[in-house]
């Protein structure tokens, strides 16, 4: 059989499919997400004394095992800072840029979860469902592909991950390395990596279980805060506004598949 020449429209279709694709992926990510996340922002924060003892509080309320309570009106401006920042970022004065992204999930019911909550469970497998999703994005691809200490690759792997306990100097993902963990709230601040001294990425990933007000409900919090000196470092990822929607799509990605780890399947009810 004769081959045949593709048509012009043929040829325009084709070449856009590498546009396309990934686009409609995109697309179909933010749908699915749509269905988990219930609040998502991301904001510049100018950080005082008075945050920072927030901060401190807050770490020493967590340590103390006791719940903190959900406020449907808390906003990124109002968002605790993490306790693993470095003091320096704090003041009007501080020559550095803050950014803050929060993502929180819909409310989820007591009776739905899987896992414990008494002992830190709930979080922990909350945070291998996270740290697992992250590693196949797209951008866990690109640092897995940066990182090339062996070590330091075996920490993005399924069995390292489902193993991981997600404790102080526990590692995930590469340069991930948990600073403070309490029962209900992790932070992980972002190493740098010692054969790639010009990649300088300073951030710390806060994951956490809330309680609402009612009680009987709970909601997963994903935070990510970047700071950089405002004179001599470039922009962090969340400066532009395609870097935010990138972002803020891994971050939802992150908390759909955290929280279909440790909830049970709504049953459909019966006609």
């Amino acid at each position: 059989m004769p081959l045949t020449v593709p048509s012009k429209a043929t040829l325009v279709a084709l070449s856009l499919v590498p546009v396309v694709a990934p686009t409609v992926y995109l697309l179909l990510v933010q749908a699915i997400t749509s269905y988990y996340v219930g609040a998502s922002a991301t904001q510049r924060r100018v950080l005082t004394a008075k945050d920072k003892d927030a901060a401190a509080a807050a770490a020493a309320t967590a340590a103390s095992g006791a719940a903190t309570t959900f406020s449907d009106a808390t906003t990124v401006a109002d968002t605790v800072p993490p306790h693993s920042l470095p003091a320096e970022v704090y003041g009007e004065d501080a020559p550095y840029v803050v950014y803050c992204e929060r993502v929180v999930s819909k409310p989820v019911p007591v009776q739905r979860l899987t896992t414990g909550r008494a002992d830190g469970r709930l979080l922990t497998t909350y945070l291998r469902g996270t740290f697992g999703a992250f590693s196949w994005t797209p951008m866990g691809l690109v640092m897995h592909r940066i990182v090339q200490d062996p070590a330091l690759r075996k920490t993005f792997g399924a069995d390292h991950l489902e193993a991981l306990a997600f404790q102080k100097d526990d590692v995930a993902c590469g340069p991930h390395l948990v600073t403070y963990r309490s029962r209900d709230r992790a932070e992980l601040m972002t190493q740098p990596l010692a054969d790639k001294p010009d990649l300088v990425v300073h951030a710390v990933i806060v994951a956490a279980v809330e309680t609402t007000a009612s009680g009987d409900e709970v909601v997963f919090v994903n935070e990510t805060w970047f700071w950089r000196h405002a004179k001599d470092e470039p922009p962090s990822l969340l400066e532009s506004a395609a870097g935010r929607w990138v972002h803020n799509l891994v971050g939802s990605w992150m908390i759909f598949k955290g929280t279909t780890k440790v909830t049970a399947p709504v049953k459909a009810k019966k006609e």
